[in-house]
């Protein structure tokens, strides 16, 4: 369908105009998507805040805190399970502000616990090398993990359907690439500020009543965003409502979400590409972990830098720098290379750059090499691959695009994290012991599985396309 001539420069406001060389923005919108981008440059500066405080509470917490980093996470699927049946009750009986606030409150009091809890049991310092953790770090340290993966989930999903329900597909489609900068500059920003605070204060646990703040403060904007759109939602809503066909046969309670991704041979594949591109992150952020470990165990030897300091900084810079890549390259190439080269072959792109990282650091086994394939490993997972990923949902049916999807973002993705705290698990028992080489290989080995895999889906991605043309769906 043709869509309508952009408003005249002159018919915006002053800021509207300026917001225009970011997004075609139109009359009357500025505000809002202004006021949308501060809500996620909130939300991520307080989730990336709370994850670089995350990093030295478990891999500090004890000679095998990155092995129990990588437990951890695949402890998260499981939680998962269970959390996100409480949610889908929850959701089923309260409004769309009276969950954000429920969610948000939540989130900002368990960070207040974690904060009294490790306060007044004496977590706040690493151990010296070799000295064993005590109980209460290592429960705190994988505990804090768990949470955060879990707390990583909703509430930025959560932003993201909010942001649904106030803008339209094509107002979202022109505002949505803004509003995703703003969280991007958040995560850069509270990477950052985490860095300071960690070095100031000596100890990462200032940084979650910070958190908890931002968090709270976020939620005070999605409010006022709320109110200032009370009439878009209540027509989103009755729309909503209305979106059915009457005396249209009731689709199988059955056909639930597993059941659409294990029918559709293009799901399928999509559900097998996030599983192994998580299998083969969170497999390069432990041999990433194992590599940190060693530098700050020389770094307390040779000058005394407290070990858990030292590795909050070290990810503190970590995340800066990712985010701030992540910025650019949303800014300045990914629309332009997804315009121009298309999404099969974006999705090449990551899996090409974590093979060369991951050879370069079997042929220069040293942190820095580590440090730069990671950075650019996740700089373009969270910038191009994450925006092809979402474009493979374009043309699916609305039960794919919300059954289906929410298996493969949750599931899925976690069971990436289930199957390397596997090979972890295997390969640091004492009869295979692993060395850091031999993780390096299978990643190696991983990432060429998914080299297949995409080959298999850009086929079916193209196959579906043409059907879809041919058929006249847009």
């Amino acid at each position: 369908m043709t869509q309508p001539p952009s408003p005249s420069p002159r018919s915006r406001s002053a800021a509207e105009r300026v917001l225009a060389v970011f997004a075609d923005v139109h009359r009357g919108e500025g505000g809002t998507a202004l006021l949308t981008a501060l809500a996620g440059f909130l939300l991520l500066l307080a989730y990336y805040l709370v994850k670089v405080a995350r990093e030295p509470l478990i891999v500090g917490a004890g000679d095998d805190g990155a092995e129990w980093k990588t437990y951890a996470a695949g402890g998260q699927a499981i939680l998962l399970v269970g959390v996100l049946a409480l949610y889908d009750w929850i959701y089923a009986r309260v409004s769309r502000m009276r969950l954000l606030t429920l969610s948000y409150g939540f989130f900002a009091l368990n960070l207040l616990i974690f904060y009294a809890l490790a306060s007044g049991l004496g977590v706040d310092h690493a151990p010296p090398p070799g000295a064993e953790a005590s109980v209460a770090a290592a429960v705190i340290g994988i505990g804090f993990y768990l949470w955060v993966g879990i707390f990583s989930v909703f509430v930025i999903a959560q932003f993201w359907s909010f942001a649904n329900d106030i803008y339209t597909a094509e107002q979202g489609s022109r505002l949505f690439g803004f509003i995703a900068i703003g969280g991007t500059v958040g995560a850069a920003t509270g990477s950052t500020i985490a860095k300071q605070v960690i070095v100031l204060f000596g100890s990462e646990l200032p940084v979650m009543l910070l958190g908890a703040a931002v968090l709270l403060v976020t939620l005070g904007l999605l409010a006022v965003i709320s109110r200032r759109e009370a009439s878009a939602l209540a027509r989103r809503d009755a729309a909503a409502a209305a979106d059915s066909t009457p005396g249209a046969p009731a689709r199988p309670a059955s056909e639930g979400g597993f059941k659409l991704v294990i029918g559709d041979r293009y799901l399928l594949y999509m559900a097998l590409l996030i599983l192994i591109l998580n299998l083969v992150n969170t497999t390069g952020e432990y041999i990433l972990d194992r590599y940190l470990k060693v530098a700050a165990e020389a770094a307390f030897a040779s000058q005394g830098v407290d070990e858990r300091t030292f590795i909050g900084a070290f990810r503190g810079d970590f995340f800066t720098i990712v985010n701030v890549v992540v910025v650019a390259l949303q800014a300045l190439v990914v629309s332009r290379f997804l315009q121009y080269r298309g999404v099969r072959v974006a999705l090449f792109v990551l899996p090409i750059v974590a093979l060369l990282g991951y050879v370069s650091l079997a042929l220069i086994p040293v942190l820095l090499v580590v440090k730069v394939s990671k950075i650019a490993e996740n700089s373009v997972d969270y910038s191009l691959q994450n925006t092809a990923q979402q474009a493979l949902w374009l043309g699916t049916s609305r039960d794919q695009k919300y059954k289906a999807k929410a298996v493969i973002d949750t599931f899925f993705k976690r069971g990436g994290d289930v199957l390397s705290a596997l090979l972890v698990l295997l390969g640091s028992a004492s009869l295979l012991a692993f060395d850091i080489a031999t993780f390096i290989v299978i990643n190696i080995a991983f990432v060429a599985l998914w080299l297949l895999v995409t080959v298999r889906l850009t086929r079916l991605h193209r196959a579906r396309e043409a059907a879809l043309d041919a058929g006249g769906t847009s």
